[in-house]
């Protein structure tokens, strides 16, 4: 909804080599947690998602949803998580892997690499 996007699209990459891709409006619907729940999935991932996947649909992954969040967490949970990093003036930041819980950004930490300033992509 008018965002500037940065990456390629996973959708086009998946069906390019034959994988099948579920996209619908609401993936919390009936449909959507029926076609999930057959597929049997060991993990769910969420990379970037702009919706809250709810606790069915988290429960039919067997060795948990996974989601990479764009900062340090516990520090930095919720929307604009970069944004909130700049306004106070943090000197480091970076990503972390968590599981998603029914609960936003609630979920246990995997792993938090930290990236401080001197770590910027495009040096000269």
């Amino acid at each position: 909804a008018g965002e500037n996007v940065w990456f390629a699209s996973v959708a086009r990459f998946a069906r390019e080599r034959d994988i099948e891709v579920l996209t619908a409006p609401d993936p919390n619907a009936p449909e959507c947690l029926a076609r999930v729940r057959a597929c049997a999935p060991e993990f769910v991932f969420s990379f970037y998602y702009r919706r809250m996947l709810g606790a069915a649909l988290l429960g039919t992954a067997a060795r948990g949803a996974l989601n990479m969040h764009g900062s340090l967490r516990p520090k930095y949970r919720g929307r604009a998580p970069v944004n909130w990093a700049v306004v106070r003036g943090e000197r480091e930041t970076g990503a972390s892997l968590h599981y998603m819980t029914a609960k936003p950004d609630a979920g246990a930490v995997v792993v938090t690499p930290p990236r401080s300033g001197s770590d910027r992509a495009g040096r000269e």
